[in-house]
């Protein structure tokens, strides 16, 4: 979250020195706007897709289920 707040920031003070002051190409403040859209359209979806088998969901697991030989531990 804190990345997305300073790649915006980053543009933001771009665009203005575009504007005001001149000296940044066309190219390069257009293409850092669409490689931010970028990123917000793909954080969510990535978010999930490697979100799915963090490490935090497998560490979830009983007593119970590993007792009953479900899931074996690392030493076996």
């Amino acid at each position: 979250m804190l990345g997305i707040a300073a790649i915006i920031a980053d543009i933001a003070v771009n665009w203005t020195v575009f504007v005001m002051v001149g000296g940044l190409s066309l190219f390069r403040v257009i293409s850092q706007s669409l490689f931010a859209v970028l990123i917000l359209v793909t954080a969510r979806p990535l978010w999930k897709w490697f979100g799915r088998s963090s490490t935090r969901e497998r560490g979830n697991v009983s007593r119970a289920e590993l007792s009953q030989g479900f899931i074996t531990s690392a030493e076996d």
